[in-house]
Parts: structure tokens; C-alpha cells; sequence
């Protein structure tokens, strides 16, 4: 694993999101951090409109909530006490650094460079393959995560 130096004042953007995480001791309501942690969801399905779903982590204290959510909903593991069990602690996170893309339910299909391309990889013989770009914003993009279909 490496260590990387990120200055504070670096915006990020949520297309390059992979897993969310809401850590903190304050004496805030679970419910109002968990919220949190929806409304960021949003922001990832919204931002990356193939995404199929997500993962994120809730950590308070003692305890540890893991989650992964799509479109429909969001699904929890319910509190973990990591005080009792800290190797629950290790394996989610380190399970989170060595997910493949689509274990975080990235779609394989389509990648972008760094240039913000948009492409879909076509195998063209054995050894070669083609980049095909594709328009990156949807013809339709609710800002809700369910919405009604174009009828």
C-alpha cells in the first residue's frame, strides 16, 4: 500500500469516488451521520450515472456500520462493535482498498482517462483492441436516484 501526501485544499470530484466513509467521535445522532451518508450516495450515482451501486462505511466511536446501497435502496450490516473485534475493522477496510471495480459495482464496460474521456474498450483482434469515446452526460439524468420512467 502507498501513502499519498494530499494537500488540504485539493477539491475532489465524486466521479472519482470509489467507497464513502463518515468517521467521527462527535456526540452526533447516528441517524443524522447515516443521512449524511445517503446524501452522498446521491452524489455518486448522480455524478457517475453507470454506477450500479456503492459502498460505504459509517464509523462512530465504537461502532461500525457497513453499507452498500443502489438505486432502489440501501442496505446495512448494522452496528459493529470494533472495540470487541478489531480484525472487522482491518477486513473492511482493507477489503475496500482491494475491491476490483467491479466489486464496487463500477461498470466494466465504460472507463474515462484522465483526460475526462468517456470510451468503451472493443476487442478488435487477439491482440489489439479500439477505444470507442462515448458522450459523457446521459439524454436524461434525474437528480433523484429513483425516479419515474420516460414513458
Amino acid at each position: 500500500m502507498k501513502s499519498f501526501d494530499i494537500a488540504d485544499n485539493v477539491e475532489h470530484n465524486w466521479r472519482d469516488i470509489r467507497v464513502v466513509g463518515e468517521i467521527t467521535s462527535l456526540n452526533e445522532l447516528a441517524a443524522d451521520k447515516i443521512h449524511q451518508l445517503m446524501r452522498y450516495m446521491c452524489k455518486i450515482f448522480y455524478s457517475q450515472p453507470l454506477r450500479r451501486f456503492a459502498h460505504a462505511f459509517y464509523l462512530h466511536n465504537n461502532y461500525m456500520e457497513l453499507w452498500i446501497a443502489d438505486r432502489a435502496g440501501a442496505y446495512s450490516s448494522g452496528e459493529i462493535d470494533v472495540s470487541k473485534s478489531q480484525k472487522i475493522l482491518v477486513r473492511a477496510s482493507s477489503s475496500y482498498m482491494l475491491m476490483r471495480d467491479e466489486d464496487l459495482g463500477l461498470d466494466p464496460v465504460t472507463n474515462f482517462d484522465s483526460d475526462g474521456r468517456y470510451f468503451v474498450t472493443v476487442p478488435n483482434s487477439k491482440e489489439s483492441v479500439e477505444k470507442i469515446d462515448v458522450y459523457p452526460l446521459p439524454v436524461a439524468r434525474p437528480e433523484t436516484k429513483v425516479s419515474r420512467g420516460n414513458t
